[in-house]
């Protein structure tokens, strides 16, 4: 549905004016003083970037209209947004008094006569205020293996008319986008391949520097020697920065930040049709609650003449790369550079790939929200240049476009996080909103699971609704990793909440080798985790969220990130579907259905059936030949869904924001 301005809800309260018998022309010449009565009041409905809502409603006026000197209790509703109750007192013409932050109170003329206004905003159930406007108009498609991400960013850079821009944790330059087998030039698949091939296009790429730039060649590391040369290279069209995350993280405490409020004021005066209105100061609301140089920007993706944009989890390395197949031995997961002898050894099972199993998401987007990733990249690279960040001396302003035409029927909204000065924390308001919309499900893949500054939502949901269900997949830690025991606190509280509606997954892949097969003449059993680099959330078939942001506090906190979130039924129930085929595979992938309370029971007892199946393989392969393990191959686990839960020691004790 397309947004439209249809309508503005305006109630007028008291307001006199002389009438003039005379003939037109006369009172051209000698016009009447226009005598205004007590005052005039309307009162608005807006979303919080002043746009008209549709089908709001308004109630707590009736009868006459009144005078100055009355107090109102007003109930505002709308569809899809949150409804609320305000007071609106009205002791005289010029002086509003109203006890709820979600207004902005201004004063014009009308006719000569001075009136009060009121701007109520209402809040969007799903949408984030804190962020940039949602728009309707889009199209989008979800890629769910990195294969199909990069073999689309491909064919977008390749068809581009007029710009790329490009924005990355880390960069490799020898990053193989394609994986074509038997390519004979594989230099040309690559990320800078593609970006050199193309000195037609006005080329920016935006990489994330550690430590402050306090260190000297701090930016070697994330910013290899090919495309530094591009950076210092003059007038070649290919503009690169490196940009610093300055916020200093405390290692035992919580990170203090907080995000400033939206002002709707600033917002309103932006928009022509309150030019005329002189609003008095007032933030619409406070958004969000609330050393080491640890933070970093985290954002990922590509924009592509400003007409389509990628919001994606995969950084631009050679190891972010796989199908959704996860095969141990699959030939492709192989760094440009490898020859074909290698390939063909991981092909016919003597070796195994270089890099190992990986999973992630990214959503392509086509319409008006492109936009506002333009926007966030822009103010990030604005900024980069203005903090004299490397290389900076050899780029341009970058200046993001107008929204562009509609293109479909999604909504979508962009958020993000950004640490001071831009200061957003958009990503951690949508999540809130969004669990608690929640009544049917909510389901997670993430490389974390220890955001615990959400923790109280999550709980609040599933003590507020019986019969909804929670289903994250993440990975599983070694005892080093850092924020390990802010997993198992965010474990036990979802199992505390609500024992059978909880379920924790990891996903592995599995496969044996005779010794026949490997070159080594040893034979093997191979049981790998799928590193899963994901940041995805679903919600009610309803809401879906792809991006960088993960499940810890660093990410909703001060991290630069960068998510979409879809509001669509049908794309979100496509993705379910899809998601549990991937996670079940062929043979159990049938056996879903809409209902997710079943759906977690198949989940479950898959898990636990895949995690017998795997250890009965390893308590009998000592006593093994290669005739046995040939016979039993087919005895492997469905899909690639194993049970998970965080216990025993951690070696890090540190505050939860860190990690």
């Amino acid at each position: 549905m397309r947004y439209r301005a249809s309508w503005l809800l305006v109630l007028l309260v008291g307001c006199d004016t002389a009438e003039d018998p005379a003939a037109p022309d006369a009172a051209v010449a000698d016009a009447a003083p226009v005598e205004c009565g007590p005052g005039r009041l309307a009162v608005e409905v807006v979303d919080p970037w002043g746009r008209p809502v549709p089908g709001a409603t308004l109630a707590g006026i009736e009868g006459e209209p009144r005078f100055p000197g009355e107090t109102y209790a007003l109930t505002v509703g709308a569809p899809d947004h949150l409804g609320r109750m305000l007071s609106v007192g009205w002791p005289a013409a010029g002086a509003v008094e109203v006890d709820d932050p979600l207004v902005a109170v201004g004063h014009d003329t009308v006719e000569g006569c001075p009136r009060d206004r009121v701007v109520v905003a209402l809040e969007h159930a799903w949408f984030a205020s804190t962020a940039r406007p949602w728009r309707s108009g889009n199209r989008v498609e979800l890629y769910t293996e990195p294969a199909a991400l990069w073999a689309a960013t491909s064919a977008a850079i390749r068809g581009a008319q007029r710009s790329v821009f490009w924005s990355t944790w880390w960069w490799t330059s020898r990053t193989d986008l394609l994986r074509t087998p038997g390519a004979a030039d594989r230099e040309a698949d690559t990320a800078l391949g593609h970006l050199e091939a193309r000195p037609d296009l006005h080329r920016r790429v935006l990489v994330n520097m550690f430590l402050g730039g306090a260190v000297e060649g701090a930016v070697n590391l994330t910013v290899d020697a090919p495309l530094r040369a591009h950076g210092r290279e003059l007038d070649d069209d290919f503009e690169v920065l490196a940009q610093t995350n300055e916020e200093s993280i405390p290692v035992q405490g919580e990170y203090a930040g907080v995000a400033p409020p939206v002002d709707l004021v600033a917002r309103l005066r932006e928009l022509p049709a309150y030019a005329g209105v002189r609003f008095e100061e007032g933030p619409l609301r406070q958004a969000l609650e609330p050393a080491f140089d640890a933070a970093s920007f985290h954002m990922k993706g590509t924009i592509i003449d400003g007409q389509v944009a990628f919001v994606q989890g995969e950084n631009t390395q050679n190891d972010y790369w796989d199908t959704a197949a996860h095969a141990v031995f699959e030939p492709r997961r192989m760094p440009a550079e490898a020859d074909a002898a290698a390939r063909e050894a991981v092909a016919q099972r003597q070796a195994l790939p270089e890099f190992g199993p990986f999973q992630d998401y990214a959503l392509r987007i086509e319409g008006p929200a492109v936009a506002a990733v333009e926007d966030v990249y822009a103010s990030l690279w604005n900024l980069a240049r203005a903090r004299l960040s490397p290389f900076h001396e050899n780029t341009t302003a970058f200046e993001p476009g107008a929204p562009g035409a509609e293109v479909g029927g999604v909504a979508v909204q962009i958020q993000a996080t950004v640490p001071p000065p831009l200061a957003e924390q958009s990503i951690l308001e949508g999540h809130r909103r969004a669990l608690a919309q929640a009544r049917r499900y909510i389901l997670i893949e993430d490389q974390y699971w220890r955001a615990t500054r959400l923790l109280d939502d999550f709980v609040a949901a599933l003590e507020r609704e019986p019969g909804l269900v929670l289903i994250v997949v993440t990975n599983e830690l070694a005892y080093t990793d850092g924020g390990k025991q802010w997993t198992q606190v965010m474990d036990e509280a979802m199992r505390a909440a609500a024992p059978d509606r909880y379920l924790l997954l990891q996903r592995r892949a599995f496969d044996v080798q005779t010794s026949a097969e490997a070159a080594s003449g040893r034979a093997a059993l191979h049981d790998q985790p799928v590193y899963n680099h994901s940041k995805l959330v679903l919600i009610d078939d309803a809401w879906l969220s792809v991006g960088s942001a993960n499940k810890n506090n660093r990410s909703i906190l001060y991290d630069g990130e960068l998510n979409a979130v879809v509001l669509d039924a049908g794309v979100a129930t496509a993705a379910r579907r899809r998601i549990l085929a991937d996670w079940l595979g062929p043979v159990r992938a049938g056996e879903l259905g809409d209902d997710m309370v079943a759906n977690l029971a198949l989940l479950r007892r898959t898990a636990a059936e895949n995690a017998a199946l795997v250890q009965g393989w390893k308590d009998r392969w000592p006593g093994l030949t290669d005739a046995d393990i040939v016979a039993d191959r087919a005895l492997r686990p469905a899909g690639t869904l194993f049970p998970y839960r965080p216990e025993g020691d951690f070696l890090v004790d540190v505050g939860p924001d860190l990690y």
